[in-house]
């Protein structure tokens, strides 16, 4: 019985150091995979722009099936918009729209358009953005971003009117 337990601890914690192995991994893939985009992702912000729906508000970086792709939100006078882009063609996959989302919520304002912040971003830091959307917190407004290297996340939040970085934090 005794050797089943320790038998059992050891496959588990073998078991355990793979997975951990494994996740370390993959978000190592996945960081040069972001490295190496053909569509930046103020290249992407840019792109939904010009799908003229209004203010882009959020973007992200993500993943299915290991093929990487920007989700980037548009906020309009009377509809927000999540729209799908490939991350390497830069084609709109997908829109879709949520009706009267702003019946109870005011619409974010910025005269910094999320394009600019995101390059500020990538000069300030070195990494490339990850994620970034527009807050409001009072009567202010910024941008909060979480920029990636291979072995650093930042975390900045600009100013959404002014383009001053107001936080700038290096996690390891």
């Amino acid at each position: 019985m005794r050797f089943i337990k320790k038998a059992t601890m050891g496959l588990l914690t073998v078991a355990m150091s793979v997975a951990a192995f494994s996740a370390a991994a993959s978000d190592s893939d996945k960081w040069a995979t972001i490295e190496k985009l053909t569509i930046s992702p103020a290249q992407a912000v840019g792109i939904a722009a010009t799908q003229d729906l209004g203010d882009v508000v959020e973007m992200e970086i993500d993943f299915r099936d290991g093929v990487p792709y920007y989700e980037v939100e548009v906020q309009g006078d009377e509809h927000k918009h999540k729209l799908t882009i490939d991350a390497e063609s830069g084609e709109v996959i997908s829109n879709k729209v949520n009706d009267g989302f702003f019946k109870s919520k005011e619409k974010p304002k910025a005269t910094l358009v999320m394009q600019k912040a995101i390059t500020i971003a990538e000069r300030e830091t070195g990494a490339r953005v990850k994620e970034a959307e527009l807050k409001t917190k009072g009567d202010d407004s910024y941008y909060d971003i979480e920029a990636v290297t291979n072995k650093e996340k930042y975390e900045v939040k600009i100013d959404a009117h002014t383009g001053e970085i107001l936080k700038l934090e290096k996690d390891d």
